[in-house]
């Protein structure tokens, strides 16, 4: 039988007896065997390192993706962008089919003898844009809309000259001469009751000012006798 001499220190020699009880082992010799002899330790630094390389694996991973997923979230948002002009083009489509003049063969021929001294008729077809939509609502509230794009949609109203106020709730677009009229009114209003100046507006008028109204941006003055606006 071989024998094997190992030095240690007390601190070491104290701690290797401390391990070896926690481990069960009444001999000291037999616990010391039994490091020599088990592979735990290597299989333990093996998995270690594993572990070390996948991490710095997907680090890698992470910093070559990390550009492309901004290019990604931007391809998506151009994306919805194109899906929100197609909704629009498809609303116009729609609205101009229903209101376009009958066509010539949908129109009743004139008699013959009358025709030569009939005069030609132009029929113009109205081109809808959502500002020429929102000069007929006056107003349109976020709330109401099935947008895939608000944002985009907003945006676009405002650059072309819409008035865009924000609430806490929702945003409302509202057309410049419809806003010209709804303030010009609002300032002829002396009463302080809300139900009694909502009665002086129109039915546009008195849904824009209702929900100003309930979100704090228009109130009435008690000193100048008027409503002021917030916005």
């Amino acid at each position: 039988m071989k024998h094997l001499i190992i030095k240690l220190t007390d601190e070491e020699y104290n701690d290797l007896v401390e391990r070896a009880k926690k481990e069960g082992y009444t001999l000291l010799s037999d616990y010391v065997r039994y490091l020599l002899t088990s592979c735990s330790g290597s299989t333990s630094q093996a998995q270690i390192d594993v572990l070390a390389i996948t991490g710095k694996i997907e680090r890698k991973i992470q910093d070559v993706l990390m550009p492309f997923a901004s290019e990604i979230d931007t391809l998506k948002k151009q994306i919805a962008m194109v899906y929100e002009k197609l909704d629009e083009i498809s609303a116009n489509t729609r609205i101009t089919q229903e209101t376009r003049a009958p066509s010539h063969e949908e129109r009743p021929q004139p008699p013959r003898e009358m025709k030569e001294t009939a005069p030609s008729e132009k029929v113009t077809q109205k081109k809808w844009t959502a500002m020429s939509v929102l000069k007929e609502q006056g107003a349109v509230y976020e709330s109401e809309l099935s947008l895939r794009n608000p944002d985009a949609f907003f945006t676009k109203l405002e650059n072309e000259g819409a008035k865009i106020i924000i609430t806490e709730k929702e945003r409302i677009a509202v057309h410049p001469d419809f806003y010209a009229k709804f303030t010009s009114d609002l300032n002829k209003i002396r009463t302080a009751d809300v139900n009694e100046a909502a009665n002086l507006l129109d039915e546009k008028e008195a849904k824009l000012f209702r929900k100003l109204v309930s979100e704090g941006l228009a109130y009435f003055d008690s000193e100048s006798h008027a409503w002021k606006l917030i916005v």
